[in-house]
């Protein structure tokens, strides 16, 4: 079960990547090859010894810093383009994303009612990178360099410990539901076993039904009975 779920989220990253690789070429600065290289550059030094560990951390912050500025628009464009994806697509196509579609899986509501788009967003933000990637965003655009990097790191821990417990929660829970599953109200579904317990739930119900309309004929001849004998009584009597 929980192997399917990883197969699917794997699949829906790849389209969302594909999409917003193409959405965000427009964005694309030529700067950016140089600050890979200068990354590059650095840990080629650092892994040869030129350079110390304490100079190494101290130029990766600087490059990432400069990197992930230059990188705002994609960043917005894969924020918005997962939010569409996870959101607007699970709510029209009834809980399933192309990767869930094709592993037979659904998000639905834990009292089996349809879910507002509302409980998606909160599933998004918590159970992926979203919300880190709109915080990193925020941060590196309301932030100086040296207060960027202290928060930044500290979001980190923190956006890092909680996908973990998602992951944790949907693999040693009995129900499978991460903690973005618990906080959203939903759960993850096999379809083809939903649409057993519904076959099921049918056959109950046809079967009370037909116990139902059983006993009411059974009632019925009773009266007829108990009229018939009340009437013969009421003969003799005369």
């Amino acid at each position: 079960y929980i192997h399917k779920r990883l197969i699917a989220y794997f699949l829906d990253i790849l389209i969302i990547s594909i999409i917003a690789s193409v959405l965000a070429l427009p964005f694309t600065k030529d700067v950016n090859n140089g600050s890979y290289n200068e990354l590059l550059n650095v840990v080629k030094k650092y892994q040869a010894q030129e350079i110390s560990e304490e100079e190494y951390l101290i130029l990766y912050d600087e490059l990432n810093y400069d990197l992930t500025k230059s990188n705002v628009s994609q960043t917005i464009v894969i924020s918005v383009v997962s939010l569409l994806y996870f959101v607007v697509v699970n709510y029209y196509y009834n809980g399933q994303t192309i990767g869930k579609k094709l592993m037979k899986l659904k998000i639905t509501s834990i009292d089996e009612k349809k879910l507002p788009i509302y409980k998606y967003l909160i599933r998004t933000l918590v159970g992926s990178t979203t919300l880190s990637n709109i915080t990193t965003v925020v941060l590196v655009l309301a932030l100086n360099k040296q207060n960027y990097l202290l928060y930044e790191s500290k979001f980190t821990t923190v956006f890092g410990l909680i996908y973990v417990l998602c992951f944790v929660f949907a693999l040693y829970r009995n129900d499978g539901r991460g903690l973005h599953d618990l906080i959203a109200g939903t759960k993850v579904v096999n379809v083809i076993e939903e649409k057993e317990e519904i076959k099921e739930a049918v056959v109950i119900e046809e079967k009370s039904s037909v116990k139902e309309e059983q006993e009411n004929k059974n009632d019925k001849k009773k009266v007829k009975k108990g009229t018939s004998k009340k009437s013969k009584t009421s003969k003799k009597d005369n």
